[in-house]
């Protein structure tokens, strides 16, 4: 099965454009268009085998931020990334709070967002550097005592490469609930993605 994404921007141009940028993510990729939230909620009800939506804030039937919530409530396994032309540090946050997996400004470069996507797919999280410390991501000022038990179990088995479900069945747990456990973990690590996540585990002596 190919990857299947729906794009919720109210400008026609914007949509065309990613689809360009998206292209090369799967060669049986399908590309859904939504401009406002009434649609986008439409098609997410009807197609149950969405891999990823991306989701603008601004949409001129309702704030996004309301559409993500409910998403993520009714969806819990849906990737959804964020993709706003606000660069406020305080909304990436609540995004990411309130359950996106990544967080897009339209800023970025096309590069940046189909590695952004990508990485989102495969199972990962996109935090954008403007609320990453000033060392792009690479240090982390945590240490071990700073993560809760269970994100250290989660942690340890991240190192050894495995999925969020193969973890979330190692722990007998959902794979909402290990999503939100390496979410915690990345902020806690001060990290972009998992793989910045190991190695700064690593660095704190987390073996798999």
């Amino acid at each position: 099965m190919g990857t299947k994404i729906l794009l919720v921007d109210d400008h026609e141009l914007l949509l065309d454009s990613l689809e360009i940028i998206l292209k090369d993510i799967d060669d049986d990729l399908q590309i859904l268009k939504s401009k406002s939230c009434q649609s986008a909620s439409n098609i997410i009800n009807s197609e149950q085998d969405l891999s990823l939506v991306l989701l603008d804030l601004n949409l001129p039937d309702a704030y996004g931020q309301s559409l993500l919530t409910e998403l993520v409530n009714k969806y819990p396994l849906l990737p959804i990334i964020i993709l706003s032309s606000s660069e406020d540090p305080l909304e990436m946050q609540q995004c990411l709070n309130n359950g996106a997996l990544g967080y897009i400004p339209k800023t970025s470069s096309a590069q940046v967002i189909f590695n952004a996507t990508k990485l989102v797919l495969a199972g990962g999280i996109y935090i954008p550097k403007e609320i990453l410390p000033a060392s792009n991501g690479c240090h982390t000022g945590s240490d071990k005592s700073a993560l809760t038990p269970r994100q250290k179990e989660v942690l340890t088995l991240l190192i050894s490469g495995i999925s969020n479900k193969e973890i979330a069945n190692s722990l007998s747990c959902t794979e909402a609930t290990i999503k939100t456990h390496v979410t915690a973990l990345l902020k806690s690590l001060g990290v972009a993605n998992r793989t910045q996540a190991v190695i700064a585990a690593q660095k704190l002596g987390y073996k798999p």
